[in-house]
């Protein structure tokens, strides 16, 4: 990142426009506006996270309806083969019955010849008919008998099917209505994915509005011909406040009009450059973190650019504590802009330096 003109002067246009300004109301009044933002981001977050959340619950219940569906189709099948044996079975009964009354009367015809016969015995022929009819009258007694028996298994079978179909259906009842409890709970969590949907992109829509907004300032600002003021000359009670840079190894800088741009090309701590305090801690549109503090006299110091500030806000640092670091990815070149201001205006940074700082400048 190069820190071109028009960055210094956003930098130097929100200090002029009251977002950097020495009063109480404006630093509270940026961190709100972040707040805001942040707010806005941890809200798109809970979004998703339950739009993850109301995802699985519908996966869910999508594999249980299925499970259910499937359980419910085999009792439907269950109950049919049922009702079907139950049919085949009334049909046999009833076989059996007819079956059994022809029987019964078959018998009463050989039982009433059985009956003649012995009474009427007189040869040897009628008695060989005697015992004929009677032969015939036991088979057809065991025969009913066995019919009597076939008959009570079949009723007993009958009544065990039923009870087994009554027991099928009182599943399948339970089954349709849990089918319907989960096609109603699977409507709500509908509902509430496209609700949780529809917030998000509410949420999305704000923080683009939010950005649009920050960005079209920047915009404003940057194509504002901001008018130079006046630095702020080097009294001599201030002339004993002197300030070191920021960071140690860089690979080049350029001195600007008012503050300097640090370029380095390898991991580096971001040092404070005077003892003072955190005022302001956060970033600064597309162009980095942002660092200030305040020291005495109505001085600050501002850092900003390609690092990750280690302090928080309202801290005291005393010259020379670590503030940031410099992180680094490999070949990249990153920069760091530093800069004073005195009563709120942007001062010739050099002249405020320590001989230290002067002498890595190879002043």
């Amino acid at each position: 990142m190069k820190f071109s003109k028009h960055i210094l002067i956003v930098v130097q246009s929100l200090f002029i426009t009251g977002a950097f300004a020495a009063t109480s109301s404006s630093l509270p009044e940026l961190r709100k506006q972040e707040r805001s933002i942040e707010k806005i981001k941890r809200k798109i977050d809970e979004k998703n996270a339950e739009l993850i959340k109301v995802n699985a619950e519908l996966a869910t219940i999508e594999k249980n309806l299925g499970k259910t569906n499937t359980d419910y189709i085999e009792k439907v099948k269950q109950i049919e083969a049922l009702e079907a044996q139950i049919t085949q079975t009334r049909q046999d009964f009833e076989t059996a019955r007819i079956t059994m009354n022809n029987e019964y009367k078959k018998s009463k015809i050989l039982l009433n010849q059985y009956l003649i016969n012995e009474v009427e015995v007189e040869s040897v022929d009628e008695l060989y008919a005697a015992k004929v009819y009677k032969k015939l009258l036991n088979d057809n007694i065991a025969n009913l008998k066995a019919q009597m028996e076939n008959i009570e298994q079949m009723e007993a079978n009958l009544e065990k099917t039923n009870a087994e179909l009554a027991d099928l259906k009182e599943q399948e009842v339970y089954l349709y209505k849990l089918i319907m409890e989960l096609e109603e709970d699977k409507k709500v969590r509908a509902n509430k994915y496209l609700e949780a949907v529809a917030k998000k992109e509410s949420y999305e829509e704000k923080l683009l509005d939010k950005k649009s907004q920050i960005k079209k300032s920047v915009a404003v600002i940057e194509a504002t011909d901001v008018t130079e003021e006046a630095p702020v000359s080097v009294s001599a009670e201030d002339s004993i406040y002197k300030f070191q840079l920021p960071i140690r190894v860089f690979e080049k800088f350029k001195v600007e009009k008012k503050g300097i741009t640090l370029t380095y090309a390898q991991p580096s701590d971001i040092r404070a450059t005077g003892k003072g305090k955190i005022v302001y801690k956060g970033v600064l549109s597309n162009y980095g973190n942002l660092v200030i503090i305040e020291h005495v006299n109505e001085l600050r110091t501002i850092i900003l650019g390609d690092f990750k500030p280690t302090v928080e806000q309202d801290q005291m640092v005393e010259m020379d504590d670590k503030i940031g670091e410099a992180t680094m990815v490999q070949n990249t070149v990153k920069t760091v802009y530093f800069e004073v201001r005195k009563s709120n205006k942007a001062q010739p940074t050099t002249q405020w330096l320590d001989q230290k700082s002067l002498a890595l400048l190879g002043n």
